[in-house]
């Protein structure tokens, strides 16, 4: 069986002008996101991002673009690496949708196994942050 996380947020806040390659859209992971947006939406273009390591994770994610839909979509694979390599490979979605409100943001990572369990848990926590330190920047622009 497997699961998906996801959370959903509506921002008030829609900027034609937003430059996706500025350091205005550093990622909270502490790698920027310009390898992403870079990507030009080209399909197998691979990249990593990085975190503080923990007991439990090496910090380092390899990822690859899936998809790519200007103002609308990012997919890409989510996969433990080194010594952890193959133990969680999962996609993160993330989908725009313009509301009366603003935009409304979905983030989906899903694909965990039934022994990915403390992965499972482990994203409730490292979205949820990841999610908190966008509300920041958002309300920066």
């Amino acid at each position: 069986m497997n699961r998906t996380r996801h959370a959903d947020f509506t921002y008030q806040f829609v900027d034609d002008s937003c430059d996706t390659g500025s350091e205005r859209s550093a990622s909270p992971w502490g790698s920027p996101s310009k390898p992403v947006a870079r990507a030009g939406g080209m399909r197998g273009h691979l990249f990593k991002l990085r975190a503080n390591p923990n007991p439990h994770w090496n910090g380092v994610t390899d990822c690859e673009v899936l998809a790519v839909v200007p103002e609308k979509l990012l997919s890409y694979t989510w996969n433990s690496s080194g010594d952890e390599a193959g133990r969680l490979i999962t996609v993160v979605t993330f989908t725009l949708t313009p509301t009366n409100q603003g935009t409304h943001l979905r983030m989906e990572q899903s694909g965990f196994r039934s022994d990915n369990e403390q992965n499972y848990q482990g994203a409730q926590y490292g979205w949820q942050k990841f999610l908190a330190e966008l509300d920041r920047v958002v309300a920066g622009l």
